[in-house]
């Protein structure tokens, strides 16, 4: 994945990722986290998308914060660093491959999104919804 071929959206939601999973102690940075900094933005493509299609987003949100504090925590020294999970670096890839058939010049919130729901992990479309 190039940083520098993601849209501003993108770069911030990443961010947002990368604190979330900070503030929570996870040293692995999940397409979990991810998905949940793309739900916070409710003017978002990925928010809008959702509600659109009649998913509840507020339990969605709970569900996704439900499953991000059964990851993993770390404490002192070994919580200064934060890895990108494997199943993420996929995601990411992925999303910039549908960039790239799409002709889109720049990875937005949109390719991330839907590498996310068709990606590996509990983020993914084959998580468990019991």
């Amino acid at each position: 994945m190039r940083p520098d071929k993601l849209t501003l959206k993108a770069q911030e939601a990443l961010q947002e990722a990368q604190h979330l999973a900070s503030r929570s102690n996870h040293q692995t940075l999940e397409p979990l986290h991810l998905l949940s900094a793309l739900l916070v933005d409710e003017a978002g493509v990925p928010t809008r998308l959702l509600q659109r299609i009649g998913v509840d987003v507020g339990a969605l949100r709970a569900r996704t914060v439900e499953e991000l504090s059964k990851l993993p925590q770390v404490e002192g020294a070994a919580a200064t660093g934060l890895y990108l999970s494997g199943e993420l670096r996929q995601v990411l890839d992925a999303a910039e491959e549908l960039a790239r058939r799409l002709n889109d010049e720049y990875t937005s919130t949109e390719h991330l999104f839907i590498s996310l729901t068709t990606g590996p992990g509990r983020a993914g479309a084959g998580a468990s919804t019991s």
